[in-house]
């Protein structure tokens, strides 16, 4: 099966029960940024972040460079 939005192929039985699929015949990331409201927003945070367009203001903070040996 392929997405509407971008093409992407993708075997049944991993959208089956989704509602990406169910209801938007898109696959999982084309359907949180075209019907953002059908999801809750950690899910449409996940995705953005999973495509390289959105970063946690709090990692930042949370991670560091070690400097020395140990």
């Amino acid at each position: 099966m392929r997405c509407r939005k971008c093409s992407g192929v993708f075997r049944p039985t991993q959208l089956k029960n989704k509602k990406c699929w169910r209801e938007f015949n898109m696959c999982y990331t084309c359907a949180v940024l075209l019907h953002p409201k059908a999801y809750p927003k950690n899910v449409i945070l996940a995705r953005l972040a999973k495509i390289g367009k959105y970063k946690s203001k709090r990692s930042k903070y949370n991670s560091y460079t070690k400097v020395g040996g140990i």
